[in-house]
């Protein structure tokens, strides 16, 4: 195990996100100087420090790494699958660490306020960190509004950079990293079968955020045409296409109480669950591939079903919608489409925005949004869950075991569209679906044991769910207009571990607790 070479590029990280913290940083000092306030100057210099630790423990990493390779008159070595599996989760710890650190100096500067809006404790800043990066959106902060924009700024960038990676981030602006940059890429990538984008990975990185860029800007500026200042804009954008789900409003997207701004923001999260290889194959002119993609057509078959499903389920009731603003709408069709597409988009591409209070609706709604945590987007998208392509995957064995019970002879192979899937392919989907409901039983458990009688099981049950599938609000106490600033710390760090499983899908970050890992053979 080369540990130095991990090392190292941690440390070359660290003094990217430190540039990152500086140039947010900015956005504070250009608000203290234009009539703002202290808590202006204090986000400033909040972010100032994290850089500047930043800076410093990145520099300290790379230069003790040197100083030992010349004392054993070594090189850097090749980074193996092994290392690359060790950076990629070592990204996501240290960058969560880096992360937190303007939240907890900002809270623990502004003393009273800091403790008003939840940020005056280690936990609750690493939760919000771990939480943006892993584009989850779960948040502690009781009141968002009163957080000053560089902070705001800060927790939706975290989001935008979690959307693709920390890791692909680094990959595509830093020094080539030889072979092993495939290994790391091969590593942070999502789903079952990873798809290179170009030859090089490099350039599939470049290739990648590319896309992510244009599309930021392109729904920034239809944002601002919908009549969002260009400061909510922009957070929204980042938070929108990472599908991470922060706003910079208490009532989220319903504080804007706007058609327009939904009808804007429902197509980028759809485009945000889809998988970055459809973007290369029509950047190709390679129509026929995208239409055929079994994935994407069962992913938009999904959301329109649900969709439907969910506002069929709202008219029939023929009670109000509660909205998260406190206002209500409808009975009628177009309030029930309105509100059920959108709850039912953002909730399967894991963005987790809300307009409505939805763990008020019926419990057959509900139980569709619980199926659509669980399931989440496309492979190769910035959405979580399990993935499109897996749920399907699971279905299809299970169809035929039971096949295989009156027909134990018939042996039927898996297809998507015209490919056979190996069986390499799916006995891991079917690996990590039980490892996925695992994981979501032992999280509700240790819930309920760290909450008592205070917590409810919907609410423990939902808060495992949506944090494993990173999409933000559950139901119960932790609803859409609530936040998970009443779970315990001992609750927050479960729910932690969950976001960091659900974002790097398990088997990458419980590789490293097993002694084999750490082997020499």
């Amino acid at each position: 195990m080369n540990v130095s070479l991990v090392i190292a590029e941690l440390g070359r990280l660290l003094l990217l996100l430190s540039a990152l913290l500086a140039g947010v940083a900015t956005i504070g000092v250009w608000d203290g100087w234009h009539g703002g306030t202290r808590e202006d100057w204090l986000a400033a210099g909040a972010l100032g420090l994290a850089a500047a630790i930043a800076v410093a423990a990145g520099l300290a990493m790379r230069l003790g790494v040197k100083s030992f390779r010349r004392r054993r008159s070594r090189g850097p070595g090749p980074l193996g699958r092994r290392e690359a599996v060790l950076l990629v989760t070592g990204s996501w710890f240290v960058g969560g660490v880096l992360a937190a650190l303007p939240y907890v100096a900002w809270g623990t500067w502004e003393g009273p306020l800091g403790s008003e809006v939840g940020l005056d404790r280690v936990v609750p800043c690493l939760f919000e960190s771990i939480s943006g990066l892993t584009t989850c959106g779960a948040t502690i902060v009781t009141d968002i509004e009163k957080l000053p924009r560089a902070i705001l700024m800060w927790r939706s960038l975290t989001q935008w950079i979690g959307g693709l990676g920390v890791v692909l981030l680094f990959v595509a602006v830093l020094p080539s990293l030889g072979v092993g940059g495939k290994r790391l890429f091969m590593a942070e990538s999502t789903g079952p079968t990873p798809e290179g984008l170009r030859p090089h990975v490099r350039s599939t990185a470049r290739t990648l955020w590319g896309f992510y860029v244009v599309l930021t800007l392109a729904e920034t500026l239809l944002l601002m045409l919908c009549g969002l200042s260009g400061f909510d804009a922009l957070n929204h954008s980042f938070t929108t296409l990472s599908t991470g789900g922060f706003s910079t409003r208490n009532a989220s997207i319903a504080a804007f109480d706007s058609v327009a701004v939904e009808l804007v923001i429902i197509p980028f999260m759809v485009l945000g669950g889809v998988s970055f290889v459809i973007y290369d194959r029509l950047l190709k002119r390679r129509f026929e591939l995208v239409w055929r993609d079994p994935e994407l057509r069962l992913y938009l078959g999904l959301l329109a079903g649900s969709s439907l499903a969910i506002a069929t389920v709202l008219i029939l009731r023929g009670e109000p919608i509660e909205l998260v603003s406190g206002a209500t709408v409808g009975p009628g069709l177009w309030a029930s489409l309105r509100e059920g597409a959108f709850t039912a988009v953002s909730i399967m591409t894991t963005t987790g925005y809300c307009t409505a209070e939805f763990d008020f609706f019926p419990l057959p709604a509900i139980a569709v949004l619980l199926v659509l945590m669980f399931i989440g987007g496309c492979a190769g998208s910035t959405g979580s869950g399990v993935k499109v392509i897996r749920a399907w995957i699971g279905m299809r064995q299970v169809v035929g075991e039971i096949e295989r019970e009156f027909r134990p002879s018939v042996v039927r192979p898996i297809r998507l569209g015209r490919r056979v899937v190996d069986p390499k392919t799916v006995s891991a989907s079917m690996s990590l679906l039980l490892a996925a409901m695992l994981a979501v039983a032992v999280g509700t458990f240790l819930i309920f044991a760290f909450e008592g009688a205070q917590c409810d099981p919907g609410t423990a049950f939902s808060a495992a769910l949506s944090s494993l599938g990173n999409v933000g609000p559950g139901i119960g106490q932790v609803g859409a207009v609530e936040s998970y600033a009443l779970m315990s710390q001992p609750s927050q760090v479960v729910l932690m571990g969950l976001m960091i499983l659900g974002r790097l899908e398990f088997f990458a970050v419980l590789a490293i607790f097993t002694r084999s890992f750490w082997s020499r053979g």
